[in-house]
Formats: structure tokens, C-alpha cells, sequence
């Protein structure tokens, strides 16, 4: 994550099960985070082919109606991709796809 930030400083990079230990989402602030920025990376392991619990309870409760869908929702202009890692860093799929 460290070289990744050097390539381009204006990166955020958020781990979510590391902001919300005690798995209380502060939906309004992650709402927030995603208006602020064009592009949406969605990294995460690949668990018996699924993504992990708390990454699905974070889309349930953070993409809700009228912000990430719905007849007026808010992220209608925003790019958003899913990386579902096995073997493979961040940086190496990240350079591979976008640089």
C-alpha cells in the first residue's frame, strides 16, 4: 500500500475492518467518502468464493436507497471496481490494470 500511495499521494486508502473493530459503521462518514472521490476501488481476499462478512454488512448498510440506487441516488456518475484478490497483491493488480 506504501508504494502505492508514492505512485500517486492523492490516493485514499481505506481498511475498513481496521476503522470499524468494533463493526459499528459510520455510514454517514463512508457516504461522505464516496461523494469525494471519482473512482471506487473495492479490494478484498476471496473467501470460499465469496467476499468477507463485514465487507457485505458494509454494502448493506452504506449503499442504502436514494444514495447508491433508487430513482434519485447519489453515485450515478462515480466509477466503481471490484478486485477479489487470491494469491495477488494490491500493486501488482493495481499496475497490471491501470498504469
Amino acid at each position: 500500500m506504501k508504494k502505492l500511495k508514492t505512485l500517486n499521494p492523492d490516493i485514499e486508502i481505506d481498511h475498513i475492518d481496521e476503522l470499524y473493530q468494533d463493526e459499528k459503521i459510520d455510514i454517514k462518514a463512508e457516504q461522505e467518502k464516496l461523494l469525494n472521490n471519482d473512482t471506487i476501488i473495492f479490494q478484498f481476499p476471496m473467501y470460499c468464493q465469496n467476499k468477507p462478512h463485514f465487507l457485505c454488512r458494509w454494502f448493506e448498510e452504506v449503499y442504502e436507497y436514494g444514495f447508491a440506487y433508487g430513482k434519485e441516488f447519489k453515485l450515478k456518475d462515480k466509477t466503481a471496481t471490484l478486485i477479489a484478490m487470491k494469491n495477488r497483491s494490491l500493486l501488482e493488480i493495481l499496475l497490471y490494470y491501470f498504469f
